[in-house]
């Protein structure tokens, strides 16, 4: 019976230990989100990122695999003459991409090679008219075979065409904003930066609809972070992602888009970030770049 008893209130002990614990974690985050309120929901989502990155992973156990150092690739038998390809590309300008987001990435990043479009919509549950050459999403890039849009090029035009014309630099991109500001991003701010990046280091752009129609008809900002996949025109919504960030590089530079995504890692808003770089609101900074064209 004495055994019970201690037994008993050493369980009590313990129990309001972790509620003390745990009550002083959660006003460490309450406290600290009054300055920054992404911060709590950032913390989260890297746990988040990083248990899906793991389920990928294992559904593809059994895919066959090429690594190095930065990258483990995933494919199947099918992709086996394409996977050197795909490797080769990502090890010309990742680094790159690193330099220019001052990011060091300190552990393997998954490619999951799909055999065609369907296969890769199917791994996300899309709809069959979905289709993507390439999707960053939870730590892990994937791309659909170069076999189903390359063609029958020759293999050093197929290098030339994947490189300037494939996802690899662009989801790359994708990751490191991700990384960069824990997962805190809107959906317009990481496809400009993205698309920015691979501008400048492949040389491709999309048609720039954004300066060949009037800014008076430029979608506003709550439109963009609220329903940017689902706005009318896909191509003017892409096109003014990148003529924002272009002008704002051009304006600002790298360094200053780098400390905006340092503030937004801390757990800042895309506001509060933007006010404390460059001294403009989200509103004041898209008023400067509609006046700017």
């Amino acid at each position: 019976m004495l055994q019970r008893t201690a037994y008993f209130k050493c369980t009590v002990r313990f129990l309001r230990l972790c509620v003390n614990i745990a009550l002083g974690f959660i006003l460490v985050l309450l406290s600290l989100s009054a300055k920054n309120p992404a911060l709590p929901k950032s913390l989260a989502y890297g746990f988040v990122r990083e248990t899906a990155k793991k389920e990928v992973e294992f559904r593809t156990r059994n895919w066959n695999s090429l690594k190095n150092e930065q990258f483990l690739i995933k494919y199947q038998n099918q992709d086996l003459e394409n996977v050197n390809l795909v490797l080769d590309t990502i090890n010309m300008d990742f680094q790159k991409v690193n330099e220019m987001l001052n990011f060091t990435n300190n552990g393997r990043v998954p490619i999951i090679i799909y055999p065609d479009s369907p296969s890769l919509g199917k791994s996300f549950g899309w709809d069959s008219d979905q289709s993507a050459m390439g999707v960053y999403w939870a730590g892990v890039i994937r791309i659909v075979s170069p076999e189903e849009w390359l063609g029958d090029l020759s293999q050093e035009s197929a290098r030339e065409v994947f490189r300037k014309k494939g996802p690899m630099v662009h989801e790359y991109a994708h990751l490191v904003v991700d990384y960069r500001t824990r997962g805190n991003y809107t959906r317009w701010f990481t496809e400009g930066i993205a698309q920015l990046i691979e501008k400048e280091i492949t040389g491709f752009q999309f048609e720039n609809t954004a300066l060949n129609t009037d800014t008076a008809h430029w979608y506003d900002l709550k439109d963009m972070d609220r329903d940017f996949d689902t706005l009318p025109s896909q191509a003017l919504a892409y096109s003014q992602s990148l003529v924002m960030i272009q002008w704002l590089v051009d304006e600002y530079g790298y360094d200053d888009l780098n400390t905006i995504l340092n503030h937004l890692g801390a757990g800042k808003t895309l506001n509060q970030a933007f006010q404390i770089v460059i001294g403009k609101t989200l509103n004041q900074f898209m008023e400067a770049c509609k006046n700017s064209y």
